[in-house]
This record gives structure tokens, sequence and C-alpha cells, in this order.
């Protein structure tokens, strides 16, 4: 008999090994499958409720291949009665939930293997879908098989307790030896030691070398004394590492990001809502301790109304404080391709649904996995009563490091928020002590704020925290090593934070993501459809607000809002997705129209309807003859009537030049423009602007999201004399169109048109677009090489370097614009400006502005194959016939309201509304001064009331007054329609606004006396 030996790391190898033993005693499963019966899988849904009206047949061989990608089933499974602590097993490659009396209990995924089964219980049903899940779940997640989903059978288990506390006891404490030997022996991980490498210990800590002599014991001790014995013997070592954490606190928040569409269609993001909140319902019953919070109204009500027992199972939930609905918005929504008002009306919609919830709004904006933040959200935030912002997205950065993990964000009008970030640990994390390790590490005010969040369990569809997760959560309390750690709520680790704010560092501007730059342009179809579901929305509010009218039907906008969640509206989702939400996309805009035209009259006058808050100059055509008009903001009436005289301004067409009053076009033999003058000012072109470029577009990851940098070194111009024709040759409007070959397989027609009195040059481009993988772009190189260029932001502007230089801005070579940009000189005195209908992804570098028009990148896929088996047909984003509308002019900061930029955006791309009907009006007749601050919007919200958004948008200070009809009144209100009693006071109608301020009157027109 030997003694023990003293030299601690030839004991090190055998903790691993006892851990697996362990491991393979926790369950133990029946042979016999359990009796299954299943339905015919279908696409069409049906709800738990409903199962009795379907066929179900049994399944008697194994392995049981069923359904197509996104096909649901139903399951009826036959338990052995008077039987407790039972677990079912259930063994398929899709995502199922598991109902007791068509409740849904617990859901089942690669992270969520076993389900505990009520005492007692005879029989099950099961809801599946044929979809990968757990796409984060290391080993355990694998793509659907190419013929469908391969079920090999449900069985019985059950769990040995002893064995299931033992695992976790010990895998805590051999994940704290590795730690030790980390910290003494650089990387060196177990892997390296079990091959016979062992750990240098000549220097280690007293804790590490009671861990290894504890675990050596451990081995001994099970192979000779059983597991309760081995237990004991472990909890005497947690006692004695319990008494010396960190300084830090870790405040898990159990979590599960939802995408609501990605690698599959919305009804399956809703699947996915039950199966998780089943889950999570399961696991409080189990482990009263865990705290969960979820966002997403939208999800919410998906559960109430496919399963109401669930819903009220989560609302005790809600109402004990173990469950905290928390996020601000409808949907973690993209932050910079929706308009600012549509992005306001996420903000409105979701506090709806979380009054619905809570009774009150909520504080925290919760979204972690937004491709970048605008800088005007920080103001939308606080109008909306939320204090608090919570994301871990910018981990993903490529070029730097952000800064801080605890904040104030300062938006770019000054109101503040204040900001966590997890710069390290992402939203799929196990309480493993390497990960709260390295989140307490890399929390860059520990100093002043020794807190941090971790939001903790599966996401991405993952089906969020596990029984494991909270089993370590128990052991990992107060350990050597590691941070305090315990379960909490979001709201209470904002309040601790908001008490030190004076001492937290400032981040003013965008939260810009150097990553997925891509997004702004994929799939320019869906983004178009949205644009004009936007316009359409926009316009029947406006006429709402002309006739006297309420609000619009709500649903129309919760629609709107779903495809503004941050894989739908960034073109990030499959195909299916884009199948189904165009055409409602654009049913969406039919209907509002439609309606809008009959709320406006039926009387036999032939009339248009302005719905800008804007002047609205365009070219109306009859099949006699096309005359300019000017209608005022929110009028509508006989054409005739806005007439304008263009004899003064007759536009000259040639096949080399365009000419009006104020602005002069020549064209090179390319078809491209070779100068520019705009009311006497030259344009400082510095080569032919508008050339056309095409980019090999194969990002290293994620096609759909990504645009590499390198891919933008080597732009190539097919040569070729392009076809010059004469379109439309009329005084009071005339174009001129170049056809050419893009390459071999792609063409454009590039038609340019002029407007009498117009200080923009309209760009039209027909194309036929048929190259997979390409990125087309359009160019406008100029000499106006100051610091900055200017991008419009959803409300308001941003500027952003243009010069090389520090690696902040270099990474910034592809940058959201809401619709408008302008280059100019250090002055703002000269430059260039273009305007987009539905395009969003711009760059500068230099003095060359550029702006993508299309990439044919490949639509997203879910993984349903085996890596041996041959894939499914590649599908491409936007191959075929596209219709892209710009325009470009001269920028200088003293441009008229009506010729800013952000102006433009709006007039030279809405339509008027044609109706039939009367003449209408509003009482709001227009601004005078403060010519950068430019009204965009009007919402109904009552009978003769309605609220007049505004924003400024250069940075600038200054006064500006309302023309109103007589007997109106005028109050400032927040965003979410509440007087603000400190901006009570309005003096004859003038109000003062600051730099990128976004103000909203309430307008209502009383009774005259």
């Amino acid at each position: 008999m030997l003694p023990k030996t003293s030299h601690l790391k030839i004991l090190i190898p055998r903790a691993r090994n006892i851990l697996g033993k362990i491991e393979k005693e926790i369950w133990k499963i029946e042979n016999q499958p359990l009796a299954v019966q299943q339905s015919t899988p279908s696409k069409t849904e049906t709800l738990a409720d409903d199962i009795d009206n379907l066929t179900f047949s049994p399944v008697s061989k194994y392995p049981h291949i069923w359904g197509s990608p996104f096909e649901q089933c139903w399951w009826k499974v036959d338990l052995p009665s008077e039987q407790k602590n039972r677990y079912l097993l259930w063994r398929d490659q899709g995502e199922a939930t598991v109902y007791a009396s068509r409740v849904p209990i617990h859901g089942i995924d690669p992270g969520h293997i076993y389900c505990p089964l009520p005492d007692n219980l005879d029989n099950i049903q099961i809801e599946s879908v044929c979809c990968r899940t757990a796409y984060w779940i290391d080993e355990k997640s694998e793509p659907i098989d190419a013929d469908g989903s391969r079920f090999d059978g449900a069985f019985l288990a059950y769990r040995n307790d002893d064995a299931w506390h033992a695992y976790y006891d010990l895998e805590i404490l051999i994940d704290l030896l590795e730690l030790e030997i980390k910290r003494f022996n650089g990387d060196r991980n177990f892997g390296e030691i079990d091959r016979g490498k062992h750990a240098d210990l000549e220097r280690f800590s007293p804790e590490g070398r009671l861990l290894i002599r504890g675990l050596d014991e451990a081995y001994t001790l099970f192979h000779q004394d059983g597991l309760k014995v081995l237990r004991k013997h472990l909890q005497t070592i947690y006692n004695r590492l319990s008494s010396n954490p960190m300084m830090m606190q870790m405040r898990l928040i159990g979590h599960a990001h939802i995408d609501l569409v990605w690698m599959w269609e919305e009804k399956t993001g809703e699947f996915k809502a039950v199966h998780t909140f089943s889950t999570v319902s399961s696991l409080m019953r189990e482990y009263p301790e865990l705290t969960f919070c979820y966002s997403q109204p939208a999800s919410y009500q998906a559960v109430a109304r496919r399963s109401p027992q669930l819903f009220t199972n989560v609302q005790q939930h809600i109402n004990s404080g173990q469950w905290e609905p928390l996020g601000a918005t409808e949907v973690e929504c993209d932050t910079q391709i929706p308009c600012g008002e549509a992005l306001i009306r996420c903000f409105e919609v979701g506090q709806e649904g979380f009054r619905n919830l809570t009774g009150k709004n909520n504080s925290i904006l919760w979204i972690p996995d937004v491709f970048g933040y605008s800088a005007c959200l920080p103001q939308i935030m606080k109008s909306c009563d939320v204090d608090y912002f919570y994301t871990t997205k910018l981990l993903w950065n490529d070029s730097t490091d952000f800064p801080h993990s605890s904040f104030v964000w300062k938006g770019q009008d000054g109101t503040e928020v204040i900001a966590h970030l997890s710069l390290k640990s992402g939203y799929n994390r196990l309480v493993k002590p390497d990960q709260l390790l390295d989140t307490a590490l890399t929390h860059q005010q520990s100093d002043i704020h020794p807190e941090a969040l971790e939001p903790t369990g599966y996401g991405d569809g993952g089906g969020g925290p596990t029984a494991g997760m909270c089993e370590r959560a128990r052991r990992v309390k107060e350990i050597f090593g590691l941070p305090k750690t315990q379960w909490g709520r979001v709201d209470g680790f904002f309040e601790n934070l908001s008490k030190i704010k004076e001492q937290l560092p400032t981040y003013k501007g965008e939260l810009y993501l150097e990553f997925h730059r891509g997004v702004l342009t994929t799939l320019g179809s869906l983004k178009y459809a949205y644009r004009i579901a936007e316009r359409a929305l926009q316009t029947w509010e406006a006429v709402r607000s002309c006739t006297g009218g309420n609000s619009i039907d709500k649903a129309a906008w919760k629609r709107l809002l779903f495809t503004q969640f941050h894989d739908y509206l960034p073109g990030t989702s499959v195909k299916e997705v884009y199948d189904e939400g165009i055409p409602e996309l654009q049913k969406i805009t039919a209907s509002a129209l439609a309606k809008a035209q009959a709320e406006l009259g039926t009387t036999e006058a032939k009339s248009i309807f302005n719905p800008l808050p804007l002047t609205l100059r365009t070219t109306y055509q009859t099949e006699d003859e096309t005359y300019p008009i000017t209608l005022p903001p929110l009028t509508g009436g006989e054409p005739g009537n806005f007439k304008d005289d263009y004899e003064k301004d007759r536009v000259i067409c040639t096949e080399k030049a365009l000419t009006n009053n104020r602005l002069k076009v020549t064209f090179d033999d390319n078809g491209f423009i070779e100068k520019m003058l705009v009311d006497g000012r030259k344009i400082e072109l510095t080569g032919p602007a508008g050339e056309l470029r095409i980019f090999d577009d194969n990002p290293v990851y994620f096609p759909a999201w990504e645009i590499d940098r390198a891919s933008l070194n080597h732009g190539v111009c097919f040569a070729c004399i392009p076809e010059i024709e004469i379109e439309n040759d009329h005084p009071s409007s005339a174009s001129i169109s170049f056809f050419r070959k893009l390459t071999d397989e792609s063409s454009i027609e590039i038609v340019y048109t002029l407007q009498s009195n117009s200080c923009a040059l309209e760009i039209d481009y027909f194309i036929d677009w048929q190259n997979p993988n390409k990125l087309l772009k359009v160019l406008f190189p100029t000499a106006y090489t100051g610091q900055n260029a200017r991008y419009g932001n959803p409300y308001g502007s941003i500027l952003r370097s243009q010069q090389p230089g520090e690696m902040h801005n270099e990474a910034k070579f592809e940058v959201p614009g809401s619709r408008y940009a302008m280059i100019f000189d250090d002055t703002e005195d000269n430059g260039l400006f273009v305007v987009t209908e539905s395009k969003y992804g711009f760059g500068s570098a230099s003095g060359l502005l550029h702006l993508s028009l299309l990439r044919g990148a490949i639509i997203t896929q879910p993984e349903i194959t085996s890596n041996d088996i041959e894939k499914p047909d590649t599908h491409y984003a936007d191959i075929g016939k596209q219709h892209i509308r710009i325009a470009i002019g001269a920028y200088h900061s003293e441009l008229k309201r009506e010729e800013q930029p952000a102006a433009l955006a709006d007039t030279l791309f809405c339509h008027p509304l044609a109706y039939q009907g009367d003449s209408v009006s509003s009482f709001f007749q227009g601004i005078e001064g403060g010519e950068s601050l430019i009204p965009s919007w009007v919402k109904p919200v009552g009978k003769n009331l309605f609220i007049l958004r505004c924003h400024e948008v250069l940075g600038k200070r200054g006064q500006a007054k309302l023309k109103l009809a007589e007997n109106c009144t005028l109050t400032i209100v927040d965003m979410l329609d509440r007087p603000i009693p400190e901006k009570d006071s309005i003096e004859n109608h003038t109000i003062n606004f600051g730099p990128y301020e976004i103000i909203s009157l309430l307008i209502e027109q009383k009774p005259a006396n």
C-alpha cells in the first residue's frame, strides 16, 4: 500500500474521467418505445384545441422520416398510468412542444432533451415543426435530413437524482480547477493534461491545490462508497471555497432571444414562443429562484392566441416578479431602415403591449441583436418613458472594441439614457465558470459599478435556460475566484446603475456596428415594398387628419411593425418569409390607399391630394396635356387649381444635356454626368458622376449580412456605348435615357428627368439584374474633401468622417443613410446631395460619395440537409427586373426647407393621391423660419385633432412659426401624445428648437365662437 503522493500534478487527469462516468448514471431509459400516433404533416397550422379534427396514424417502424421544411404535425403518445418522477425522451431532429390536456408544459430541443412529466398522466400531445433548432448549442444541433425530420421514437426516462446533483457538483469544481490551471499555465487545458503533459504546479494557488486533492479523493470515494458519500465530500470542498469570491457581482437573468423570423417563417417563430414559454414556466416551478426576461409583445400576443392557459401561467409569473417583460418596442426592431415615424410607432405600440402585460410602460430597451443603433434612438426612448438600454451586438465589431460596458449614451440631440453592454458574453450563456469570469474581467466599469448582467439561456429559437444552468447557478453563488452570482431582475440592475450615473463615462452618437453592412442593401425589393407601405400609412393618416377623423386601424401598423424585426427588414431571413411578406406589404399599401381615397369623398370631381406637411411640386398628366402643379401641404382638389406657369421655366432637352432655369446637366458619351450647374453653383466633379461599378460580392461570412471591405477595391464598369433616346420632351418635364449592358447577362436603362423649376436631377434605373454574388454601386466623385459627410437618420442626420486614418473611421466603409446623404467642404457651403426612394447603404471616402443599388446575395437558407446530401436550389436576392429611383443636386446648409435633402427624400418620391371628391385642406398651412426644421408626418388622434411631427436635420438651433388656420391651439407633446408641462407656453404659434430635436405638436381646431 503506497502512501498518498504529494506530487499533485499527476492526479489531475482523474477529474474529467469521473465526470463522464457519473453522467452515464444520470438517466435510465426504457428500451421499449412508447405507442405513438402522428397526424399528417402540413403547412396549414392546427392549434391544440383543434387536433381532434386531424387524422392520426400509428408509427410502428423506426427511423420514421416525416415532413418538409416548416411543416407542422401533431402526435399522440400513450403513457403507462400511475407512475411518478418520469421524463419523456423524444428522439426527433425537429423541434417539439409537449402538451398535457391541450396545455403546453415543456419544450424539447437539443438544449432541453428530457421533458418532466406530471404524475399519473396517461397521455400527452406533442406539437412538432420540421425545423432545425438550437443553432448555437455546440455538438448538439444538427441539420434536418433532406427527406424530412428523422424520428427515432419516444421513450420514458428516469433520473437518478444523486447522479444528477453529483454531476453538477463535480462539473463546477472541475471548471474552477481548469481556470486555475490556465491562470498559472497559460492557455493549457484539460485536453492537453489528459494526454500526460502535466501542468506546472511550482507556482500554484492554495485553492487550486485543494481542488486537485479533493477531486482525487472524489474519484476514490465514487468507486468505493458511491454517490451519496461522494456528494458529502464535494460539499466540504464547496464549504472551504465559498468564502473568497471576487468583488464583482453577476446578475443572472434567464433569457431566450427568439428570432420571430430568421431560419423559419412567422408561424414557426410563434411556435417557438410557445415552446420556450412553456419550458421556462416548467423550470420556474422546479427552480423558484429562477428569473426570466422576455421582450416583444408580438410574442406574448401569439402565445395568448395559441394557448390561453399558458399565457395565464406566464401572467402569474409576471405578477410574482419571476418573469420580467421588458423591451419597450413591439418587436426587437431594426433602428436604421424604418423611417423616424415608423420607429416611434414601434415604441408606441410596444409600450401599449407592455401596459397590457404589467399595467405600466417599460423603462428598458432590450435589443441585444440589432445591426447598429441610430443616434436618434435615445431621444425617442426618453420621450416614450424608456430610460435604459441593453445590447450585446457590439461585441461583433470586426475592427475596434467598444470602449465601455456601462455608460451614459447621449443621442445626437443631447438626450441621455443609461446603457449597459455585454462586451464579450453575447446572449447564449450557460452559467459556466469561465464565462462568468470572462464577463467580470471585461466589465470596463467594474471599478465604479462592480455588477454585470449575464443573460442566461439558449437564444435564436434555442429554448432559453435549462435545468443544468439552474443547477450550476446554485453552485456558483459565492465561490472562490468567481463573481458573486445570483438570479435577479434587469430593472433592479439598471436602478442600481442609475444611482452612479454621474460617475459613468459618456458616449455620444450612433452605436455603429462594424459588421453586417450588407443588410442595408440586401433584398431591395423588400425594402421598396416596406417603404411604399410606410408612405401608404402616412397618406391614410394625413387624410384622416384633414377630414377630422380618429386614428387609423392599428392592425395595419402592427403588421408593418412586425416587418421591422431585425432579421426581417434587413433581408436576412429565409425565402419563405419574403414569399409571404412582400405580398402582405403590398396588400397593406393597397388597402391603406383605397381607404384613404374612400374617406376623401365620392363625388364626380377628379382630384389629387398631397399627404405631406410639405409643399409638393410635381407634374400632372392628362390625355391632352402635361403641366407642373404645386400642392400646398395636406391639401387636395382638382389639379387645374394648382397649375403652375411653366412658360417662364421651360425644360430644354438634347442628347447631351438637360436644362431649366436653375439646373444644367451635360452627359458624356457613356451616359454619365460630365458637368452640373445648380443656381449658378458648379458642382465640383472629379470624374463622371453616376458611373456604375460592379464588384465581386463573396463575403467570408454570412452572405446576406456582409459586404467585405476588400470587395470594394476592384469594381468594373462594362465597356459599352449606350443607346440614347429622348423619352419625354415637354416644356415642363423632359427625360433622356441611356440603355446599356451592365454585364453579358444584365442590362440597365438610365433615365434622367428634369422638372421645371426643380433644383434636383431625378434618375431612374430600370435594371434587368442577372448576376448572383455581385454588388452594384453608383459613384459620385467630387472635390468635396471636408472632414465629414452627412447621412440621414430615421429622424435627423449624422456626421461621419470621410477621411482615412483612424480604425473606427476606416471601419465605416458602408454606412446607413436614411434615404439621403451629402458630401461637402468643411464649411458646408458647397457640396453634393443624393436622395433615394428606398436605398439605405452609402459610403464616402476623400470626396467620393457612393450608393449601393443592388446585391445578388445568397438568400438565407435553413440548413435542412446533411453534409453528404445535395443541397436544395440556391436563391439569390433581386434577380430579375428592378426599378430604382434617386435624385442628386447641389447642397449647402442654407437651403430652403423644401430643398433640404431630408425634405426632397419625401417630396421627390411621393405621388399625390388621386381621388374623386371635393377639395380638402388642413388647418396646418406651413412653417415660417427655421429652414432646417422639417415637418414630416401628421398623425390623427381625434376629431379636429392631430399631431404634427417635425425634426431638425442639420444640427442647428432656431425658431419657427407655424401657419395655422383660425381658432387653432398648439401644444407640445411627447411621443406618446402626452403634453409636456415645462413646454406649455407657446406664444403666437412660435416654437424654439435645438439641434436634431424631434418636436411633436398637438394641433386642435376649436369651433368658432
